[in-house]
């Protein structure tokens, strides 16, 4: 019975530990979200098929440098020989004849060994390669960080357009009380009709919009899946809230910062260095290479195939030999001259496009600064404007329940209030993204 009982406690904590952590899976911070991006990205996948790739090229172009060794058997069968004719008067011959050399069975054994001793274009070839690595992992760095960039604003998204639907709800159901009271007036004979269905034409509105608004919410979070790399067919929660990340209060952002943070800018001065090891790789083509040979080879004739017996009568003759060889460019109708010119202008174009994208960056940090600015006081601003229209529209109701107040009144109050309700969306959406901006700016994503 103990053990029994002991069985059904472990089934129950490995169930609920199952549980957690399926919840813990749907369950994301804006931090998780990135994290869990960066882990199932496709995107991220194939760059880091990138890396892996130029890596094993700089062991490939390393192992030119290593020694070559080689092993080569050569087996020939000849049905005729090759013939040849001997002069008249050779070996003091009377007349000249056919003779043919060789046997019908050959077989070559030859095992080869090689090493470059000196090759400056493979020397240099090894640095540019290793600094090609480098590179293709910073482009991992960058694809990183905008898929961060992408992640933040679609994390965004989904909450301004819950917290739309949770406003619209909110304003339903307090239409929805307003309308039971003004039903029970009219039925008392105190409103007129035309109220009644100036407020169910308001709910009828509220209520197309709010199931719009949950569309969009769906919408929303499909996108946010797609580029988190989480299934689109399992449920999703956010949690945080967007008055975690909307601070009332504006940050003192210097004037000018430096871009030094910046992965674009690091992956083009990456790019410099490949070119300018490039050029340097073209220059020193032009110098000579020596390489270090030798060679074991041993071969065997047979009038029959029997290169499986050996002794004095099925002799095999083995040749050894080494030696270095040198080649020296002389002359190549001025062709490394063109290349070397080429890089040089792929450089100057290199340097180009980084001082474009430093004023891109600068260009990109001011605008961030100013809608930052902009959009914390423009959120402040209404969110006094929506007290104040919320003050109106319950001063407006009350009035007339009480039968001072017209119902034009009371529209134009519910109307302002939706109208800075919606400015509060977009306010909060501004100040979101113009932080995000401001991160992206300065490199701190």
């Amino acid at each position: 019975m103990i053990k029994i009982v002991r069985s059904l406690v472990v089934i129950v904590v490995a169930t609920c530990g199952s549980l957690v952590n399926a919840q813990d899976l749907s369950s994301f911070t804006l931090e998780d979200a990135k994290t869990y991006a960066i882990q199932n990205s496709k995107d991220i996948a194939l760059k880091q098929v990138e890396v892996n790739q130029a890596k094993l090229k700089v062991k490939e172009s390393l192992s030119y440098l290593l020694p070559q060794v080689n092993g080569d058997l050569k087996y020939v069968h000849y049905g005729q020989l090759n013939s040849t004719i001997i002069p008249a008067g050779t070996f003091g011959m009377p007349e000249s004849q056919i003779i043919q050399f060789g046997m019908p069975e050959n077989v070559n054994v030859d095992i080869t060994a090689s090493q470059t001793i000196f090759n400056g274009v493979i020397l240099v070839g090894l640095k540019a390669a290793d600094i090609f690595v480098h590179m293709t992992e910073q482009e991992k760095v960058v694809k990183v960080e905008d898929l961060k960039d992408m992640i933040s604003r679609s994390y965004y998204n989904v909450l301004l357009a819950r917290e739309s639907v949770a406003i619209v709800s909110k304003n339903i159901k307090n239409l929805e009380a307003l309308y039971k009271d003004t039903k029970t007036l009219y039925d008392n004979g105190l409103v007129e009709e035309i109220d009644v269905d100036r407020l169910t034409l308001s709910l009828a509105n509220l209520k197309t919009q709010v199931n719009s608004l949950e569309n969009n919410v769906k919408l929303t979070e499909v996108v946010l899946k797609f580029q988190m790399g989480y299934p689109v067919e399992k449920e999703i929660q956010l949690v945080q809230q967007l008055s975690d990340f909307v601070d009332s209060n504006v940050v003192a952002l210097p004037e000018t910062v430096g871009f030094e943070n910046r992965s674009e800018l690091h992956l083009m001065n990456l790019r410099e260095q490949v070119n300018l090891t490039n050029i340097k790789r073209l220059k020193y083509s032009n110098l000579p290479s020596l390489t270090a040979f030798g060679s074991l080879a041993s071969s065997a004739q047979r009038e029959k195939f029997s290169f499986f017996k050996f002794g004095d009568d099925y002799p095999w003759f083995n040749v050894r030999y080494f030696g270095v060889q040198l080649n020296v460019p002389i002359w190549d109708s001025f062709g490394r001259r063109s290349k070397v010119n080429s890089a040089k202008q792929d450089l100057q174009r290199i340097r180009i496009g980084r001082d474009q994208l430093m004023e891109s960056f600068k260009l990109s940090y001011q605008k961030a600064r100013l809608d930052y600015s902009n959009a914390v006081n423009e959120y402040n601003n209404t969110n006094r404007n929506l007290i104040l229209a919320e003050k109106i529209y319950k001063v407006a109701q009350i009035k007339y329940k009480e039968g001072v107040g017209s119902s034009l009144e009371l529209t134009n109050a519910e109307q302002q209030l939706y109208t800075t309700q919606a400015t509060l969306v977009n306010a909060t959406y501004k100040v979101l993204i113009a932080k995000t901006d401001i991160n992206k700016a300065m490199g701190n994503n």
